[in-house]
C-alpha cells in the first residue's frame, strides 16, 4: 500500500508513481512516488525520471534494457506494482495480501 501525506498547510498532494521496468518480461527495478501540490509539475516529473533512470542504471549494468511508466497514485487504491505487462505496458497492480506463487512470507 502506497498512502500520500498532506502538506504542512493541510492540503493535498497529488502523486504519481514512476516504475522502471525490463521490457522483455515485466519485471519491475524500480518504484518512485513524484508527489506536487496542485498542477502536475512536467518539469518536475522529467527531473524525477532522470533520476530513477540513472539510480536503475546505476545499479544495473548499465547497457540493460529499462523502460519508465507512469500511473496515478490514486489509480492504485491499496495495492502495490506486482509487475508490467510486457506486451500492454499496463500495471498489474496486486491488492491486499495476496502473494505470487512460489513467494512465502517471513
Amino acid at each position: 500500500m502506497i498512502k500520500m501525506s498532506r502538506s504542512p498547510s493541510g492540503a493535498a498532494f497529488s502523486a504519481v508513481v514512476i516504475v522502471a521496468f525490463d521490457p522483455a518480461n515485466g519485471d519491475v527495478h524500480a518504484t518512485y512516488v513524484h508527489g506536487y501540490e496542485g498542477e502536475l509539475d512536467e518539469r518536475g516529473l522529467e527531473r524525477s525520471r532522470g533520476q530513477v533512470l540513472k539510480d536503475v542504471r546505476g545499479r544495473l549494468a548499465s547497457c540493460a534494457a529499462i523502460e519508465l511508466i507512469q500511473v496515478p497514485l490514486a489509480e492504485m487504491e491499496d495495492g502495490w506494482v506486482e509487475r508490467i505487462d510486457p506486451i500492454t505496458r499496463e500495471v498489474v497492480v496486486r491488492r491486499g495480501c495476496d502473494v505470487p506463487n512460489g513467494v512465502t512470507r517471513p
